[in-house]
């Protein structure tokens, strides 16, 4: 059996398509001539739109039972079901099952469902728009192989819904191999995503949500849809194998290969939606029932790398999003749409601009975000530099971890360096010679400053300023060279004497690597199991921990291991970042890891050990899409579009 749905990169539309596509490969291993039936069933699900919580955890058994006040639908039955009904049409050759519900097409709650089993020679597809319960449903197909037909339901009851199934029967000769395919589909076009932000300080005021689903554009209704994916299944399931088969065709560990392109799983997970009106809302990551951490937040996301590479359209329309929210000050809200200001996160952003110029094919969406992009690197340098020496000042900064860093820590001077050089490059292509002289000298001072005064000679600090914040001092930080990091990934080159970058990587990996958290207290989120190896955020020298130092500096973030992991790659220590990246893979197992929840009680759902989409704030959690950089690192990748240039240099 194969389960999956179209996956196609720059094609967002086809990419889109709400449904999944099952392939049941039968064949007879025996002797003689055998009947063989499959069974596929579904509920109608229109009309069910809340999950309030998923119960996960030592108490799960006994939380999760009938009658339970959080348990919204047993069965066929939930308050939320009214006059629902089923249909079986015969088209294609084959036969669909539509599940509709009562609303109008304008309603909110409107939507379609379907299950389409496709034509095969020689086989019969017998459907019904209802089934009553398992029991007799097993039962009756166990006895006859196929079910009585029912070509349609009426309304149901308040409170219920109905079930239908598909059955599909063959004969097969020994050795005789058959090929059913089978497409669930959904249709709701109204869908609203998002919700308020002013719950949490810093967040804004207003609402962040998309109206409707992007699907809807193009597809009018559910047989609309049915009707596309059966002209077009052999194509997308083609396309979509193209690339699987091209992607899997290497040399790496079967492991690795399968490690990163596992999260990719996480750019089709409600941690992404696209709305009517073409906006992209990113959660940080998924929740129970929703997505957790809203607004598009940048000092998360910038992290990402994967969505952009293979979408680069996707990139662009949320760089125009960011830019396009830009305030009178310079600064960007880093959750939109009025939230505050975090300074990894607007450096990210700039970041993410040069890199998605060079994806495009020219300099034409570079020109026409370039005044935004020129606004925001120099609201950085007014702020927090006004002098221009290229050593920010003592205000403090607000960072990804939650808190503000005072001073200069090499983890956010190393972004304002990477940011400068991007600046000067994207300056000199819309020929503002005057600016990129100008980012240039803060560059070339900032460069030479931060060598002499963070690098202690095995790695990069911080030198704190005067105000009240939330830092790490002499620790030895995860990300502190993550501007080199993005360097690396939009072709900047040596932030650093290459000497310094070295013996700061091998010394993150020295310090930081765990090759297993028995005798390491992981804080307040445990995303690791005591005989696992991981990566924590910093770690320091007896008796040098600050008390202001963050709560996260003790978690294990899988994003180290990709950022560290690609470094080490450039750097040629294979060994070394094969075992890091590894640690990962043997944590996210696929093993369901409930019983270690969150010691915080917020912020993620357990430890889930599921591999396709890391866990951090929730589970698919963006900054996993930091993985890419691996790859890049590992083909020694880079692209410039607008000069058509490529090149390859594999460390692997």
């Amino acid at each position: 059996m194969k389960v999956g749905n179209p996956f196609i990169p720059t094609d967002l539309k086809n990419t889109g398509i709400p449904a999944v596509f099952y392939e049941f490969e039968i064949e007879n291993t025996a002797q003689k001539t055998t009947e063989i039936s499959l069974l596929a069933a579904q509920q109608n699900a229109v009309g069910f739109t809340k999950v309030k919580k998923v119960f996960q955890g030592k108490s799960f058994k006994a939380r999760f039972k009938a009658g339970a006040k959080r348990v919204l639908a047993v069965g066929n039955r939930s308050k939320m079901y009214v006059g629902n009904y089923n249909s079986v049409v015969d088209e294609f050759g084959g036969k669909t099952l539509y599940m509709e519900g009562p609303y109008k097409k304008t309603d909110a709650h409107f939507g379609q469902m379907a299950l389409m089993t496709l034509p095969t020679e020689a086989v019969k597809i017998n459907s019904t728009a209802l089934w009553k319960n398992i029991p007799a449903l097993a039962k009756t197909f166990l006895k006859k192989g196929t079910l009585k037909s029912i070509a349609a339901t009426g309304k149901s009851k308040k409170g219920q819904t109905y079930s239908g199934a598909t059955t599909v029967s063959m004969t097969l000769k020994p050795g005789e191999k058959k090929t059913i395919h089978m497409v669930l589909v959904w249709y709701f076009p109204n869908g609203k995503n998002g919700g308020h932000l002013d719950r949490w300080d810093g967040w804004g005021k207003g609402k962040w949500e998309g109206k409707g689903n992007r699907y809807a554009n193009y597809w009018k209704d559910i047989k609309d849809l049915t009707r596309y994916i059966y002209k077009n299944h052999k194509g997308l399931l083609e396309k979509t194998k193209l690339f699987t088969d091209t992607y899997y065709k290497t040399n790496f560990p079967h492991w690795l290969t399968e490690r990163l392109a596992n999260q990719l799983s996480i750019i089709k997970s409600r941690t992404i939606f696209h709305d009517k009106n073409n906006y992209i809302g990113l959660w940080e990551g998924a929740g129970a029932g929703d997505g957790s951490c809203a607004g598009n937040c940048n000092h998360v996301w910038h992290y990402a790398q994967a969505h952009a590479r293979l979408f680069p359209t996707l990139g662009r329309i949320i760089r125009e999003q960011s830019f396009g929210g830009i305030k009178k000050t310079g600064a960007l809200p880093y959750r939109q749409p009025k939230g505050s200001f975090a300074f990894d996160g607007q450096l990210g952003e700039i970041l993410s601009a040069y890199r998605e110029h060079l994806l495009t094919e020219n300099n034409e969406w570079l020109t026409t975000q370039y005044p935004a992009i020129k606004k925001a690197l120099n609201y950085v340098i007014n702020t927090y530099d006004k002098d221009k020496d290229g050593w920010l000042n003592s205000a403090p900064k607000h960072t990804t971890y939650d808190a503000s860093m005072s001073g200069n820590p090499s983890f956010l001077t190393s972004l304002y360096l990477a940011a400068l050089r991007a600046g000067e490059k994207m300056a000199t292509l819309t020929d503002d010679e005057k600016q990129a002289k100008a980012w240039k000298k803060i560059a070339d001072k900032s460069a030479k400053v931060q060598a002499n005064r963070l690098f202690n000679g095995r790695y990069f600090i911080q030198i704190p300023g005067g105000h009240p914040a939330t830092d790490y001092d002499t620790g030895c930080q995860s990300d502190q060279i993550l501007g080199q990091w993005w360097a690396y990934q939009v072709g900047l080159g040596d932030l650093y004497p290459r000497y310094q970058i070295e013996s700061a990587t091998s010394h993150i990996l020295k310090y930081n690597f765990k090759a297993n958290l028995k005798r390491h207290n992981q804080g307040g989120r445990i995303f690791g199991l005591p005989q696992e190896a991981g990566f924590v955020g910093t770690t320091w020298e007896a008796g040098t921990r600050p008390k202001t130092a963050s709560g996260y500096s003790d978690e294990i973030w899988t994003t180290y291991e990709y950022t560290i992991g690609s470094g080490l790659l450039r750097q040629g220590l294979i060994r070394d970042a094969l075992t890091i990246l590894k640690a990962g893979y043997d944590r996210y197992d696929g093993t369901l890891k409930t019983d270690y929840p969150s010691k915080s009680g917020w912020g993620n759902f357990g430890f889930s050990g599921n591999p396709f989409g890391d866990d951090e704030c929730g589970q698919f959690y963006a900054r996993a899409l930091s993985q890419w950089s691996v790859l890049l690192a590992a083909q020694g990748f880079s692209y410039d579009g607008p000069k058509n240039e490529i090149g390859s240099k594999t460390a692997l």
